[in-house]
Formats: C-alpha cells, structure tokens, sequence
C-alpha cells in the first residue's frame, strides 16, 4: 500500500514513521488525519506500536561496564532522540524531546505521539512474522489484484493458522 501510495496509485494509506523519509523524499506533501473511529465501537483504530531498543549482553556489561555505560548516556541524550525524529519523522520516547520547537512544530512527528497514546504494543511472539507476511499477502490480493476482499480474507485467515500451527 504504501508504495502504491508514493507511486500516487492509492489516495490514501495508514503508516508509520517508515513512510514518513520516503514520501518526503518523493515530494510529497503529507496530510494528516487521526486514526478514524469505528462506527460499531466508536472507538479509534488502535494500530500496533512497535520501539527500538538497545539490548546489551549480560557478559559485555559485566566486563565493559563503563564505556557501555558511556554509550548508552550518548544514545539516550535528547539530541539523539531529536535527530532520529527528524530524520524518520518518528515520535521520541523521552518526553523533553519534545521541548525542542522542531521537534514540537513537525506535524508528523506529532501525529506519530498522538497515535502512540492508543497503540497496542506489538505482541513480541514469532508468529507476528507469520501474520506480516500473510497480511502483506492479502493487500496486495485485494487491492492489486481485485480479489474479493472477503474471500480472500477468508483464505488469509487459513494460511496463518497452519503457518502457526507448522511452527508449533
């Protein structure tokens, strides 16, 4: 969806900060809309959230304690959350990030935070990449090919439950 969205073939599309350097790059001119409501719920759509991290081996911390620790005083600065918002168009984590006028003046990036307050966090489960690609599988059913968007529901639902149940 989303490079049928850039290429200017769909008129619209729900996406993340991933979205955000490419359309900007590609010229263009984003507008926003907050996630809408269903009207059987009358809830907002609650997309999952998914953060970076940084892990560090129990051993590396253990035998580097100090130049780790200086790293992660580096990475966890604002002026590191500030450049990466303004680079992907993602919402920092840290909250004084946002006392940066750029920062606070980018209406995606802001878009991104007023999203992030009804996300769902993304289950850390293997399956997830099972559904990834069976989703991905079933867009492109429905809106490259015209396949009957029940149906092919339907047989999405079904190659993600054996895919799971192979894994198991």
């Amino acid at each position: 969806m989303n490079t049928l969205f850039r290429e200017g073939k769909a008129h619209s599309t729900i996406g993340g900060p991933w979205l955000v350097p490419t359309a900007r790059e590609s010229g263009i001119d984003l507008g926003i809309a907050p996630m809408p409501t269903v009207d059987e719920t009358g809830n907002k759509i609650a997309p999952y959230s998914g953060v970076q991290g940084i892990h560090v081996l129990k051993v590396a911390a253990e035998r580097k304690h100090d130049a780790i620790a200086k790293v992660l005083q580096v990475l966890t600065n604002d002026s590191v959350g500030i450049a990466m918002a303004k680079a992907s168009g993602c919402a920092p984590a840290k909250q004084s990030c946002y006392d940066d006028p750029v920062i606070s003046g980018d209406d995606m990036v802001m878009a991104m935070y007023d999203t992030a307050q009804d996300a769902v966090p993304m289950p850390n489960v293997p399956e997830m990449d099972v559904m990834w690609t069976v989703t991905e599988n079933l867009l492109v059913d429905v809106n490259m090919s015209g396949k009957d968007v029940r149906s092919s529901a339907q047989a999405a639902q079904q190659q993600a439950e054996s895919l799971i149940k192979q894994m198991q």
